[in-house]
């Protein structure tokens, strides 16, 4: 293990890197695949990546990584800056930004209420329902 990665840490970080690189290459792909660009279509992209069994191993490693301040933090750090830079490239193709707002700010504000509702759901998840919660985002931010 330590040859190739140098330490337990350096392992962790090429494994949570990677899990990213698939992650943001899923997004990607399902923001390409419709025909309709909105705020919505991102957020559903966000939804089928938290829905999937990929996806949930993200949410169950994450106390790991806010625990404490070390590879794993900073390769959530890392992932995270990827996911919303995947967002903030869609928004700027699709002049998707209200007048005044970077792309980049609204990329963090939608993937960080996702995140938020992915916590709610996972810790009420009988009286949360983050597809229609995700909906109900898309739809504010669109009127």
């Amino acid at each position: 293990m330590r040859r190739h990665f140098g330490s337990k840490d350096g392992l962790i970080h090429a494994v949570i890197e990677e899990a990213f690189r698939w992650a943001a290459e899923q997004i990607t792909a399902s923001l390409h695949a419709t025909k309709v660009a909105s705020i919505e279509t991102m957020l559903s992209s966000q939804l089928a990546l938290a829905n999937s069994p990929e996806g949930q191993i993200f949410a169950t490693v994450l106390p790991e990584a806010l625990a404490a301040d070390d590879a794993l933090t900073h390769a959530y750090a890392e992932g995270y800056q990827r996911i919303r830079s995947v967002y903030a490239d869609y928004i700027t193709e699709h002049d998707l930004a209200p007048t005044g707002t970077a792309p980049e700010h609204l990329a963090t504000a939608l993937f960080g209420a996702a995140l938020g509702l992915n916590v709610q759901t996972r810790i009420d998840p009988r009286r949360v329902n983050r597809a229609k919660a995700l909906h109900a985002l898309g739809a504010t931010t669109s009127a």
